[in-house]
């Protein structure tokens, strides 16, 4: 294992664990535990910052395996794509559907609709992590 392909395999447990902890265990606690809208102003304030740090997550696990692939480290031709994945839907969510929602009155279909798509786009960056993690454990 090279120190490239190190950097990625830690990028990606990263962008993996960021993602299953706030979609499966911090965001479900705010909700069981706080009045919506103090929910609400706290997801607000947390939610730009965690979609960026997905987004860089991604970034870097690309670069790394990039130059591991360079350096004959021999990274898993499947994660990259899968990286990609992950970042996009990061990026989506933090640089468009975030705008969405909060430009979205509370209860409205526009509201839900944005809403939805970002926790599809939550998934898709969920899922896309945790696959290309494993790719490059392979």
């Amino acid at each position: 294992m090279t120190v490239y392909h190190a950097a990625a395999t830690l990028a990606l447990a990263y962008g993996a664990g960021a993602s299953l902890f706030w979609t499966a265990v911090a965001t479900p606690a705010l909700f069981r535990r706080l009045p919506r809208e103090a929910v609400g102003a706290a997801v607000a304030a947390v939610f730009p910052r965690y979609f960026e740090s997905q987004t860089l997550a991604a970034a870097a696990a690309l670069v790394a395996l990039a130059l591991a692939n360079a350096v004959g480290g021999g990274a898993s031709t499947l994660a990259g794509p899968l990286v990609v994945v992950a970042g996009a839907a990061a990026a989506v969510n933090r640089f468009v559907l975030l705008a969405r929602t909060r430009a979205a009155e509370r209860g409205t279909d526009a509201f839900r609709r944005a809403h939805g798509l970002s926790a599809l786009a939550n998934l898709a960056t969920t899922l896309a992590f945790v696959a290309a993690l494993a790719a490059l454990a392979l």
